[in-house]
């Protein structure tokens, strides 16, 4: 331990005060106070004829640092309590604007590469890792996204913005108004902001900055430009209370039949009558743009999106993303790279075993409810922290009582921690996070330690993430390693080691434990322009994973090219080879416990895609993958998607999906508690 810190804080060594000097050199603006605006996508109020267009942009894809095809300019204003922003994009033939339909955030059907949009990235902490995107496209559809970590974009985030979007005869134009509320920074006189705004050109695929970085830099928050001069704002802290009462009444009624051989001849009984009265409340308060304190009790969550439907065959436990709104905001503190806080754990249902009327013992599951839950998360200086407590339970719960959850008895107590001290300003961190479950008196304790540091040197770039867990005798190692040279060479070193018993699924997520895996890979591409290609990648990955009985569980060579030509054409291959190998849960006998381990021959597979222009009004795109083992098994599988999309109000795509498995024999994939197995293999 004593060297993992010693050779965090040795490579942290920080970069100069503001990275990437000459990239952002002269990108600074001087903000100007307004008394109002109106979000209507006009620019007309004498406000914003006080403060100058800036339209000093640059092309970051295909031709990286040259001129923008089109021309775009953008106005900064502020108030009390708004920052806002207007974009005059500038296009020679309105009628090619690309407009898409989309739900809010849906990020690969409304934006990417599907329509032109306008994006405006805010680092108010100013510390070069952290940050909020907020971006419209050309139909006014919103997305925002939280940055941390320097180079990650969290859809889940959602904040309370304005914007307005108008096509006229010169093109497109966007009215924005971010309110303070949604930034994080903490309070002084004066404020200086990274800020950066991106363009994109849906019929040219062009992609333009304010302020451009290298292809090889993955810091992208680091590249941003300036915002100064920003005086006399600061949000009061805000106080929320929510409270929610559910009444309602449910009976169940079954039909008595008179006689068998009468059709109808009976009467209704009632067999049992539920009266749901039940009351919550979740307390929120903001005391500054940093820290936050949020309580619920007995949280009502009947309004999130149900999980998408999964059929689950393995033994390996689905991952869902989780939609409560006490556990999104902030969740990003939480991060690590073993996820040592799935949220999802919290009120989970859980399992137990339950004798039936005929004698026999099965697992049921028992439903879980949520008593309460508080949490803390903020950042003093360069310090971020994390709390979350929440007591649970799983006993027989009274619905017909008017306050069901306090008549329950608790029995789920879980507690996390987390707390990050960053050094330097590239991003780079050494982090501490304890987990706490209490379940039924049976504890489970949590620690780990974590780091992440960057070192640049002429145009390498080193990247190091390691984490040791450790719970009571049990621990586990993460590492990885990324080295880029210049911006077309990507290597990446990863070892995973998890002993047996290791506990982090009780309050995290992890795939499986009994685990030695290495996995390292090559990966040489580019965004610019080579001839006719527009963009390419090439990737090697080598993965090979032992348990620890010396078992080998995965041996996989897999080699991917994908390139998109300048006329807009996708296409993509794939071969990878499965070396023969062992699968040890593949025969699954009772909860955390398997038999033998069963021999797998080699796999060899290819692939092959493409896709047309998605600027055309009808696009095709073609997927084929086919494999083969050593007794002959084989798979085919092709899908076609036709797409019409003449307009960004009208779409209609037609998919087909074919799937062909040939198999010579069928594996034991499960098996009685009378068998013998020790003939098995």
């Amino acid at each position: 331990m004593k060297y993992f810190l010693i050779i965090t804080t040795a490579l942290s060594v920080a970069l100069s005060n503001e990275p990437l000097q000459d990239y952002k050199s002269g990108k600074y603006i001087t903000a100007k106070r307004v008394d109002d605006i109106i979000i209507d996508g006009a620019i007309i109020e004498q406000d914003w004829s006080k403060v100058d267009w800036i339209d000093d942009f640059v092309q970051a894809e295909p031709a990286i640092f040259e001129s923008p095809s089109y021309r775009t300019s953008v106005k900064v204003v502020y108030n009390d309590n708004s920052l806002f922003i207007a974009a005059r994009l500038f296009s020679p033939n309105p009628m090619i604007i690309k407009q898409k339909i989309s739900p809010r955030d849906d990020w690969e059907g409304g934006f990417e590469e599907q329509s032109d949009w306008f994006s405006i990235d805010i680092d108010s902490s100013h510390d070069h890792s952290s940050g909020n995107s907020f971006v419209v496209n050309a139909s006014g559809v919103q997305a925002d996204q939280l940055i941390y970590d320097g180079d990650i974009y969290d859809s889940e985030w959602d904040s309370v913005w304005s914007s307005a979007v108008k096509i006229d005869e010169f093109g497109w134009v966007v009215e924005v108004e971010i309110p303070f509320s949604m930034l994080r920074f903490e309070k002084a006189d004066n404020y200086t902001w990274g800020i950066n705004f991106s363009r994109y050109i849906y019929q040219l695929d062009e992609h333009i900055s304010w302020v451009v970085i290298p292809e090889d830099y993955t810091n992208i928050v680091s590249g941003f430009g300036h915002i100064g001069n920003i005086v006399g704002i600061y949000p009061p802290s805000r106080f929320e209370i929510v409270p929610y009462t559910l009444i309602g009444a449910t009976s169940i009624y079954d039909f008595i039949l008179n006689d068998y051989d009468v059709p109808g001849s009976g009467y209704y009984r009632n067999i049992e009558s539920k009266y749901d009265r039940k009351f919550g409340v979740n307390i929120k308060y903001k005391i500054n743009t940093n820290n936050l304190i949020d309580l619920v009790i007995n949280p009502d969550f009947g309004q999130i999106d149900s999980d998408p439907s999964n059929i689950n065959l393995t033994s390996y436990e689905t991952y869902f993303d989780d939609k409560r709104p006490f556990f999104n905001e902030g969740l990003e503190v939480f991060n690590t790279p073993v996820e040592m806080f799935y949220s999802r754990r919290v009120g989970q249902d859980s399992w137990q075993l339950d004798t039936l009327r005929d004698g026999k013992i099965k697992w049921v599951k028992v439903p879980t409810i949520i008593i309460g839950a508080s949490k803390a998360i903020g950042r003093v200086g360069k310090i971020s922290y994390g709390l979350i407590s929440a007591i649970s339970s799983n006993s027989e719960v009274d619905y017909n009582k008017l306050i069901p959850y306090l008549d329950s008895k608790p029995n789920i107590f879980q507690n996390i921690f987390r707390s990050k001290l960053f050094v330097g300003n590239s991003g780079s961190f050494i982090g501490y996070m304890g987990t706490y479950n209490n379940f039924r008196n049976n504890t489970q304790t949590l620690h780990s330690i974590d780091s992440r540091f960057g070192y640049t040197y002429n145009r390498a770039e080193i990247l190091l993430t390691p984490q040791l867990i450790y719970n009571d005798g049990s621990y586990g190692i993460y590492h990885k390693t990324n080295i880029r040279f210049g911006s077309n060479i990507n290597l990446w070193h990863e070892h995973k080691y998890f002993k047996s018993n290791l506990g982090v699924n009780n309050l995290g997520y992890l795939w499986r434990d009994n685990l030695n895996e290495l996995s390292t890979g090559i990966k040489i591409s580019s965004n610019q322009q080579t001839g006719y290609v527009r963009r390419y990648s090439l990737i090697l990955d080598y993965n090979y994973t032992k348990n620890l009985d010396d078992i080998v569980i995965g041996n996989i060579l897999d080699i991917s090219l994908s390139s998109k030509l300048m006329n807009g054409w996708f296409v993509g291959s794939r071969f990878y080879r499965a070396f023969e190998h062992s699968d040890d849960r593949l025969i699954w006998i009772d909860d955390n416990f398997f038999g033998p381990s069963v021999k797998l021959s080699e796999i060899n597979g290819i692939g092959l895609s493409f896709k047309t222009p998605n600027s055309n009004a009808v696009s095709v795109g073609y997927d084929f993958g086919f494999a083969k083992n050593n007794i002959d098994d084989n798979l085919k599988d092709h899908k076609l998607i036709l797409t019409y999309n003449p307009s960004g109000s009208f779409n209609f795509s037609f998919e087909y999906n074919r799937y062909d498995l040939s198999k010579t024999f069928q594996y034991i994939e499960s098996i009685g508690e009378e068998v013998y197995l020790g003939d098995v293999l």
